[in-house]
């Protein structure tokens, strides 16, 4: 209850008695509190949301201004930023200009681009404010952090641009080896024929390659990686794919280190060669002419660790966190500049980790890099019966 006592009094100024009020305010009360419940809410929710607010009256007086919006211009919050002028508060000409046009003009802004001078990109937005409580206008303004969405786009774009110049250049030189073994006015011998056989036989198999990663790459963003595990030889598998990509070490030594007999690994045969591949590619790539390659294969207590060292450039440190992310490309090959969309250890990654494996690097710049992943054997459990018979008749 509100309670209200006065005075009555006569017209000799005397007290004669008194006049007691009471007001029941339950009601008032409640819906008080409700009401600051709500603005809490709502400056909980305007304080926690990824996109910075501003809200100007007409006089350009700040109302609302949420932590977003400092963090991501990468200034201090003044304490005193409630009813200050936009200028003061926003020590940001990019953006005050935009909001102070948006107010001059009285029409929308819709996501204007403002680069900072950190290089952060702003997306800006404004609106007029119809009217207020105090039937007084203003402005609202909300700004998105672009930056990572634009690096994005721009590393989809250097890929493309990179795919279609990887994918071009082994087109260019099948063609050109194609054409003339067509020619009819020239007699090759064997062994020029065998070499621009192996030539294209090369430049095919670097471009299957890119095509199997580009198209893993599409199903692991789409979450459609299904594998079809079998039983594998990984020695053997080794020793296959050392067969296939032996013509393109160009002088370098594939150097094998892998025990003749051992238990299968639950895996899918193709792309525990599409890694080898990858891995050992890269590692030509990247290593001096004349050097050597190590792949070696060891037992672990449940899972078989294969790494493939090179002696080349190696990563810088800073790097070894993002060689197996999407796009990346670090280091220098050894014949200057760098080639490769960027994939093949992105994907790498996704397949090993799939088969409920683990991969990593170590790396020494200027010494080598080392590329280590492991698969799961094949247990005991898990074994058919003729697996199991062949292993009990070895021992």
């Amino acid at each position: 209850m509100n309670t209200r006592v006065s005075p009555i009094m006569s017209q000799w100024s005397k007290v004669m008695g008194a006049v007691l009020v009471l007001e029941d305010i339950t009601d008032v009360m409640r819906l008080a509190r409700e009401l600051a419940l709500e603005k809490s809410k709502l400056e909980a929710v305007l304080e926690n949301v990824a996109v910075g607010v501003l809200a100007m009256n007409e006089a350009g007086e700040l109302m609302i201004a949420n932590s977003s919006v400092f963090n991501m211009l990468s200034i201090a919050r003044p304490w005193w930023w409630l009813g200050s002028t936009l200028e003061d508060a926003i020590p940001e000409p990019a953006v005050v200009r935009l909001v102070r046009r948006a107010m001059e003009q009285d029409e929308p802004i819709i996501n204007e681009m403002v680069t900072l001078p950190s290089g952060r990109r702003i997306e800006v937005s404004c609106a007029p404010i119809e009217e207020l409580a105090s039937a007084v206008g203003g402005t609202v303004a909300v700004l998105h952090d672009v930056t990572g969405l634009h690096e994005v786009e721009q590393a989809k774009s250097d890929f493309v641009s990179m795919v279609s110049h990887e994918l071009r250049t082994p087109l260019t030189s099948i063609k050109a080896y194609v054409d003339t073994l067509q020619r009819q006015d020239v007699q090759f011998d064997d062994e020029t024929r065998t070499s621009f056989v192996e030539v294209i036989a090369r430049e095919t198999e670097r471009m299957t390659r890119l095509i199997n990663d580009i198209l893993d790459l599409s199903r692991i963003e789409a979450g459609r990686l299904d594998l079809k595990p079998t039983f594998v030889d990984l020695p053997e598998l080794i020793r296959k794919v050392e067969g296939r990509i032996e013509q393109q070490a160009a002088g370098r030594r594939l150097l094998l280190d892998v025990p003749v007999v051992m238990e299968p690994v639950l895996a899918e045969q193709a792309k525990l060669e599409q890694v080898m591949l990858n891995i050992i590619g890269n590692a030509l790539k990247y290593s001096p002419e004349g050097g050597d390659i190590e792949i070696s294969v060891r037992r672990l207590k449940e899972k078989a660790m294969v790494s493939v060292t090179d002696h080349g450039i190696g990563i810088p440190e800073e790097q070894l966190p993002f060689i197996f992310e999407k796009y990346h490309r670090g280091g220098k090959s050894e014949g200057g500049g760098i080639r490769g969309a960027g994939l093949g250890l992105f994907v790498t990654k996704s397949i090993i980790e799939a088969h409920g494996g683990r991969i990593w690097a170590e790396s020494t710049e200027g010494k080598g890099t080392s590329m280590i992943f492991t698969v799961p054997l094949l247990g005991e459990a898990g074994q058919s019966p003729e697996a199991r018979a062949i292993g009990e008749d070895s021992a």
